[in-house]
């Protein structure tokens, strides 16, 4: 996957991608994970995987990612959903934002 992302079709249950319009809305929300020196990596781990429902191998690449770059996109869609993802991860203490 390109970015780092995990796009709509990805997260969630299978008809997650069902209503899906055709346009540059889709993808026009992201949720970013910033590194945080104060979490272990199994933490950022555990967090993606209850966020964006990854599978451990690219969570372990985005929590890389974050840690390397200073952030790193972890989700790329509606933004009713990247503000759910974003809650969940700030909800395990991480740092994470919602942008365009």
């Amino acid at each position: 996957m390109n970015e780092a992302v995990v796009e709509e079709r990805e997260v969630g249950s299978a008809d997650a991608g069902k209503d899906r319009p055709n346009g540059d809305h889709f993808n026009a929300w992201r949720t970013v994970l910033f590194n945080c020196d104060c979490h272990h990596f199994n933490e950022v781990i555990q967090a993606l995987l209850k966020a964006i429902h990854c599978s451990v191998e690219e969570a372990q690449r985005l929590a890389w990612e974050a840690h390397k770059n200073g952030r790193s996109v972890v989700y790329r869609g509606y933004f009713e959903k990247a503000e759910l993802v974003c809650s969940v991860i700030q909800s395990s203490g991480l740092l994470a934002k919602v942008s365009q």
